[in-house]
């Protein structure tokens, strides 16, 4: 990278630090202290009640912490973006520990910028390198996921320098790589427990491409990394059925119930729960009871099943137009003229060997969203991945652009 490359990403880097900056100090209520299930758990756990979440208030199931409560141990949040909050949860003022988890949250948005610069820069284009800093720098939805406590700006990170050192390595097969990739490949698992369905596919290409050193040593290893997670999980639980979370259940009612994509529960459902209401083990009964609703739900209307299942992938590759957040303006312009620029990119630069791990994600990404449901959010942390064959699909049209217009001006 010249003097004048870094000059000016450094230059994009502090303009969108300002705006990140800008839009926390005015649209972030500073003073509230809730970060969704991964900050109770925080709490929880500064506080010596141990990595737990769900407790019953009357008939009333809760998360909200209270110095009272006494919780039952958790596993439905992965771990990656507790950790990351932990810390925090020692700083009193509130107002001062959001201010320094959202500005720690900026700097790790920095971070994924000037990555996929270098990730662009090294597999398309110089001039794509730039479009796409820009584009991950100024996106609303990306400014928007700064200020959202919840780990999308981790992943967009950790994801794409894991598409870079994944390329890397198909192109030079450097041993850096072997440590490098199930070292990323078991955090984003601790950040998104469902990735390791991208983990699988991708070392299952590794053994078909008879890259047996990365299939067994990464392979190997990324399951050595998880492993800590899973030995809690079984000491705590009593059961091996939770090698990761045990949110799955829920999850998947939602994508697969009788009412509609994403709905909670019905009273029968919450009956069931509260019987085990008491019980220590309780989010394993939870995990059952909204499984087997699930079950129940797919074999009773298999029809309904294979529609939503087409929805859901509509959702996360066009928008849902019954959530109010993808209704917004803001959300449906920008998203749109990415979508336009990275399908023409990925169509002229359509290689199975060189971006079979950006297509393996796309893949998954689908996948998931059919097996459970797909979110805004879910589109967003897709996007990352989208964005530097948006760019690339930027240059290739503006250098096409004169050709059109002479051929026209002749015509």
């Amino acid at each position: 990278m010249s003097l004048n490359s870094k000059r000016s990403l450094l230059i994009l880097c502090a303009v969108a630090f300002l705006v990140r900056f800008i839009v926390v100090l005015g649209y972030v209520d500073l003073n509230d202290d809730y970060y969704w299930e991964y900050g109770e758990i925080a709490k929880n756990l500064f506080n010596g009640k141990g990595y737990s979440l769900y407790y019953y208030s009357g008939d009333t199931l809760q998360i909200k912490y209270t110095e009272a409560a006494m919780p039952h141990p958790s596993a439905y949040m992965s771990p990656g973006y507790v950790i990351y909050l932990l810390p925090f949860m020692g700083v009193s003022n509130v107002v001062v520990r959001n201010i320094l988890i959202l500005v720690g949250q900026i700097l790790i948005t920095l971070l994924a910028v000037i990555v996929i610069y270098k990730f662009t820069e090294e597999n398309f284009s110089h001039a794509s390198a730039y479009i796409a800093a820009l584009l991950a720098a100024f996106l609303p939805e990306f400014v928007y996921a700064t200020i959202s406590y919840t780990p999308t700006v981790h992943f967009h990170f950790l994801f794409i320098a894991l598409l870079f050192v994944l390329y890397r390595y198909n192109r030079y097969a450097n041993n850096g790589a072997l440590i490098a990739v199930p070292l990323l490949m078991s955090v984003l698992v601790y950040f998104r427990t469902e990735f390791a369905i991208y983990a699988a596919f991708v070392f299952l290409v590794f053994a078909l491409r008879r890259q047996f050193r990365m299939f067994l040593i990464g392979g190997a290893l990324t399951v050595l990394f998880l492993l800590p997670w899973q030995l809690r999980n079984w000491y705590v639980f009593k059961d091996v059925r939770v090698p990761f979370n045990t949110g799955f259940g829920l999850n998947f009612y939602r994508g697969h119930n009788p009412y509609g994509i994403g709905h909670w529960g019905d009273e029968g459902v919450y009956n069931q729960l509260r019987v085990y209401g008491r019980e220590r083990t309780f989010e394993l009964a939870m995990n059952r009871i909204f499984l087997n609703a699930a079950v129940e739900s797919i074999a009773t209307h298999p029809g309904r099943e294979v529609i939503n299942s087409i929805k859901k992938a509509a959702h996360l590759w066009i928008f849902n137009t019954d959530d109010e957040r993808a209704r917004n303006m803001l959300y449906i312009v920008p998203w749109l003229f990415l979508l336009v620029f990275s399908v023409y990119g990925l169509i002229v630069s359509f290689s199975w060997n060189r971006h079979c791990f950006a297509y393996i994600f796309f893949i998954y990404s689908t996948l998931v969203a059919m097996a459970f449901l797909a979110q805004p959010r879910h589109q967003t942390m897709m996007k990352i991945a989208l964005v530097p064959f948006a760019a690339y699909g930027i240059e290739v049209a503006a250098r096409s652009a004169p050709k059109i217009f002479r051929r026209i001006h002749v015509e």
